[in-house]
């Protein structure tokens, strides 16, 4: 079963590191708060969009399966908190389960397309 998660709003997180100071050359170790990954599904390829706590949204990146979740475990080294979200499709529910499982925050979602 999906869960549907609460977020809170960009004020409400505190997107600095743990320590309140900014991630420097001697404070490596200091994880941000909160990385945001925009996550497009395909069947060979998977394109990722990134954005570290407020900062402006990354280029996108190019991943097989495998290789996104290593990347995507990476990014968990590097926050304390990473949420995720793709649209629904074809391609079901399996990579939610696995994000989960890692400790991801994952949302699957879709479109809703009104006529008038």
């Amino acid at each position: 079963m999906l869960q549907v998660l609460k977020m809170k709003s960009l004020k409400q997180l505190n997107l600095t590191t743990m320590s309140n100071k900014p991630i420097t050359p001697q404070n490596k170790s200091a994880k941000i708060e909160v990385i945001f990954l925009g996550i497009d599904v395909h069947t060979e390829k998977q394109v990722v969009v990134r954005q570290m706590g407020s900062d402006t949204p990354q280029p996108a990146q190019r991943f097989n399966r495998e290789k996104l979740i290593a990347w995507i475990s990476r990014q968990q080294e590097l926050a304390v908190e990473v949420y995720s979200c793709y649209e629904a499709g074809p391609f079901g529910y399996g990579l939610h389960r696995e994000l989960e499982a890692m400790g991801v925050h994952n949302l699957v979602v879709y479109a809703i397309y009104e006529t008038d």
